[in-house]
């Protein structure tokens, strides 16, 4: 089982520190458990837990987004 935590904080996309190009903080958690059963490994986990909203630069015309909430379950069986 675990937690990860990742603040990061605002940040400007230019180097004239243009307000409109100014990307906010945010606080991104990441959670996951793992299950051992015999030959068997089960993870199941949680990204962007909050769902939050991540913009990691951002253009006059574009801008490059992160991930929303993905919830995903592994399962894996060793020889």
């Amino acid at each position: 089982m675990g937690v990860d935590v990742t603040y990061v904080g605002s940040a400007y996309s230019d180097l004239d520190n243009s307000a409109d190009l100014k990307v906010d903080d945010y606080i991104k958690t990441d959670a996951r458990v793992q299950y051992l059963y015999a030959d068997f490994t089960v993870d199941f986990y949680i990204n962007n837990l909050t769902n939050e909203d991540i913009v990691y630069f951002k253009s006059s015309d574009s801008a490059y987004v992160g991930q929303t909430r993905t919830i995903g379950l592994n399962v894996t069986y060793s020889l």
